[in-house]
């Protein structure tokens, strides 16, 4: 009997690794997103592993480090991805047995974007953290608009809706580190460190030792919270209904310098951005703008 058997075992337990080794594998592949000119690496981890400027065949993600697509915070605990899956222009983000997101991707011709469309989860979620994404760029960097250059190209993050916001959850109040940098003579230091003042922002991208990094991040506002601010230790924040962090949506780009306005633009036009025009020209660009 048991000789008879065996095959038929043999047969299973073959069939059972093939579609081991076929899981296996396409857990391992990476996603590759990509414009004309950018693409996009992420792992199946759900780490960014790959910005590559396809212009000139150069890869601009900072070596050793990490860049999760989307963190969450849990509790006052902030969750990185542990696993993804990819179907049908949607990732899905494990962080834990409990906790699963599913954010929607679209490749544009200049551009690409990420939403959050569901969080599963009985876990009240405080916040969504679009990376840090860490980059090799270091010539200009542009904290407010969210955009960083090399000697001849740019990565750029834009928040595409109002609850978005461009920088790092650093306080409960959502105010950024902040200091005078008309103190010093290196301007790219932005260290709080022996500074004063009120005179310089943090936001979307910020300078680092690798060179730079660009985030963004989004604040569930559906309860009153009692936070730190305005120099008082209990301050009022009044619940909000925008939604909370479901349809947060974040924009990534990869361009030459000279096409960084022209990028920006279309991304405000496409997405349904305010984009106030002079004269018929977009003010940004509009030589009148400035008369």
């Amino acid at each position: 009997m048991s000789k008879s058997l065996s095959p038929i075992r043999n047969i299973i337990v073959m069939g059972l690794l093939f579609l081991l080794i076929f899981s296996c594998n396409k857990n391992n592949e990476q996603i590759l997103l990509r414009t004309e000119s950018f693409s996009i690496a992420i792992n199946p981890a759900g780490y960014i592993s790959g910005f590559k400027d396809l212009l000139n065949k150069s890869e601009l993600l900072a070596a050793d480090t990490l860049a999760p697509l989307m963190s969450v915070q849990v509790e006052g605990k902030i969750l990185v991805p542990e696993q993804i899956t990819y179907s049908n222009d949607t990732i899905e983000i494990y962080y834990n047995s409990e906790l699963q997101a599913i954010v929607l991707v679209k490749e544009h011709l200049r551009y690409l974007t990420f939403e959050l469309l569901a969080v599963n989860s009985d876990q009240s979620v405080d916040l969504i953290i679009w990376g840090p994404y860490p980059t090799r760029l270091n010539k200009v960097i542009g904290e407010t608009v969210g955009v960083v250059q090399g000697e001849d190209y740019a990565i750029g993050l834009q928040a595409l809706d109002p609850k978005t916001l461009g920088g790092y959850p650093w306080h409960d109040d959502d105010s950024m580190p902040q200091i005078d940098m008309f103190e010093q003579d290196d301007y790219s230091d932005v260290s709080e460190e022996g500074k004063r003042e009120v005179l310089y922002r943090v936001e979307a991208a910020k300078p680092a030792d690798f060179g730079s990094t660009l985030q963004a991040y989004c604040r569930n506002r559906d309860k009153e919270r009692i936070i730190a601010a305005w120099n008082h230790d209990h301050y009022v924040s009044p619940a909000y209904d925008d939604g909370g962090v479901v349809g947060s949506k974040i924009a990534l780009f990869g361009c030459l310098k000279e096409d960084i306005l022209k990028t920006i633009g279309e991304i405000e036009v496409a997405e349904g951005l305010p984009h106030p025009v002079l004269d018929g020209e977009w003010v940004k660009t509009a030589r009148t703008a400035s008369a």
